[in-house]
């Protein structure tokens, strides 16, 4: 387009109104949640009583995605193999699937008291679980405590406080405690809390869950969608940060500025200051950028455009998976090294005298990690090929 001519810009204009991308995200604008019309659209209370039934809800945790199977899922990964937040042996049951949820019971606003003071915990969820691989027999049970804030930050060291009460209950194997937030908090009055954000809750407990509707009854999905739709609202965000962003807000803002990108820069150009215009001259020069392999991360504080991984993440869920089915006492520690070298995406055999071409790339399995020889070869390759990736095998000469 060029924005010097009167015509082009025009008719920029009139296609900007006629599209598709612009009219769905005039719809979602303009769409008012329930919870809005009801004025709790930012209560913590309210956001509480729905995750108490959401991780606890009978028909949803038959799901192949269950919320609490997700969520323990979740703080395995962000606990980032710290023991102070949460064992090492936990963590690998959870990762390698060895943990299985038999029963939950949430209670919401549970009084504390301790040395440091009274308080109220948000949510406090009992995980009734077996292990497939353990000597203890009978179900185990550990303990979740949640603070929820909203446009709030900790007060008062509330983590701290209720750290001090739960930890001296012992008739639980495991507590895990948790800080959720719209973002991510650069302090915290206790050390042992795992820091999640309504974001993380979005995009790896509520959306798989959603995409497995067969397991959903109408009345569930209705719930869901509703706080879905409250915690992903773009209206009242110059007054209020917006909480979270789904999948399906992303795909649709990166259509619409594709799709208007020429325009949208052009306005910004034309009715901007100084230092504006040089932002939009960066941005357009960025643009031309191949970003084919991107994505859009909202992580609370921001979008961020990173690197789309979840091919490389499937695949590296392929090898843990395998090594832990020949070895089931892996330790963290070593499931940590087999995600360091996938993700360098260089792994290589002791002889070199194979390549294996797994997704389009090659790569060589180290004996360091997986035994010397091909030993564990077969099973290695197999759980990769389960997972969907193709794999051409192909001898190379010695050296």
């Amino acid at each position: 387009m060029d924005t010097n001519n009167i015509s082009d810009v025009s008719e920029a204009i009139s296609n900007f109104y006629c599209s598709q991308t612009y009219a769905l995200l005039k719809r979602r604008l303009l769409t008012v949640p329930f919870m809005e019309i009801i004025g709790k659209s930012r209560n913590e209370t309210c956001h509480s009583a729905f995750l108490h039934w959401f991780f606890q809800a009978p028909e949803l945790m038959q799901s192949v995605a269950s919320p609490i199977a997700s969520l323990l899922r979740l703080l395995a990964i962000r606990s980032k193999y710290d023991a102070n937040l949460m064992t090492q042996d936990l963590c690998r049951d959870i990762l390698t699937d060895n943990l299985v949820v038999e029963d939950v019971r949430a209670e919401v606003e549970q009084s504390t008291k301790s040395e440091k003071g009274n308080g109220r915990a948000d949510i406090v969820m009992e995980v009734y679980y077996r292990l497939k691989q353990s000597p203890v027999q009978g179900p185990q049970r550990l303990r979740i405590v949640i603070e929820n804030k909203i446009d709030a930050t900790e007060g008062d060291n509330q983590c701290s406080k209720y750290h001090s009460h739960y930890s001296k209950k012992t008739d639980v194997a495991h507590t895990l405690y948790v800080f959720l937030a719209s973002a991510v908090a650069d302090e915290l009055s206790s050390p042992y809390f795992i820091q999640i954000t309504y974001n993380d809750i979005v995009a790896k407990v509520i959306e798989p869950l959603m995409h497995d509707k067969a397991d959903i009854s109408p009345r569930a999905h209705g719930y869901i969608t509703n706080f879905l739709e409250n915690i992903t609202s773009l209206r009242n965000t110059d007054i209020h940060p917006q909480i979270a962003m789904d999948s399906e807000l992303q795909k649709l803002l990166k259509d619409f500025y594709n799709n208007n990108q020429e325009l949208i820069l052009a306005a910004i150009e034309a009715a901007a200051d100084e230092e504006t215009r040089e932002i939009a001259k960066k941005i357009r020069e960025q643009s031309a950028k191949d970003y084919s392999s991107y994505c859009l991360e909202y992580t609370g504080g921001g979008i961020n455009l990173v690197k789309d991984v979840k091919a490389k993440s499937k695949l590296a869920k392929s090898f843990v998976e395998a090594y832990c089915q020949v070895h089931p006492n892996t330790s963290l520690s070593q499931i940590q090294q087999i995600l360091d070298v996938v993700k360098k995406g260089l792994i290589t055999d002791e002889k070199r005298d194979r390549t294996y071409q797994i997704d389009g790339k090659n790569w060589f399995i180290e004996s360091g990690i997986w035994g010397k020889g091909h030993k564990y070869l077969n099973s290695l390759l197999q759980v990769i090929r389960n997972n969907g990736f193709e794999i051409t095998e192909t001898k190379n000469n010695q050296s």
